[in-house]
């Protein structure tokens, strides 16, 4: 969990003072630890945001860079993969309600974070503010 911050912090940092190619280093390799750890942390509610928080971060840089299909594309990954691990655990004995109720909850945020991005992508909204989660480490500024 400490690396996972460490990279997400980094990244931030380098996101805020446009070092555009380091914040991708750091995102990715926070996205790569939370794939690792995302099905055997015992807090379900860290696993789901530290997934989220990466790829969100991750596509919110290659957003800024111009790149929202790949941006997008990420987003979709995202949504598919707590689809998917949803849909395995309600078919599970015994049933994971807290696992289950902590994944619900990301997705609703992550399809709202794919919906606007879509929407900005399109031109349907007019606003240049980024959507990125400047130091957002599970829903709090650290």
């Amino acid at each position: 969990m400490e690396v996972w911050k460490k990279h997400i912090k980094l990244g931030n940092r380098c996101f805020g003072n446009e070092h555009y190619l380091d914040a991708e280093r750091e995102y990715r390799s926070a996205l790569t630890r939370s794939k690792q750890l995302f099905h055997a942390w015992l807090d379900h509610d860290e696993a789901v945001w530290s997934l989220i928080v990466s790829y969100q971060n991750l596509a919110d840089l290659l957003d800024k860079q111009n790149q929202s299909e790949q941006a997008i594309t990420l987003l979709q990954e995202l949504n598919q993969t707590l689809t998917d691990t949803l849909q395995q655990l309600a078919c599970s004995v015994p049933s994971d309600e807290e696992r289950q109720m902590a994944i619900r909850r990301g997705l609703r945020s992550s399809y709202a974070h794919m919906l606007n991005m879509q929407r900005k992508s399109h031109g349907a909204c007019t606003s240049t503010d980024s959507t990125h989660s400047d130091n957002l480490v599970f829903g709090e500024l650290v």
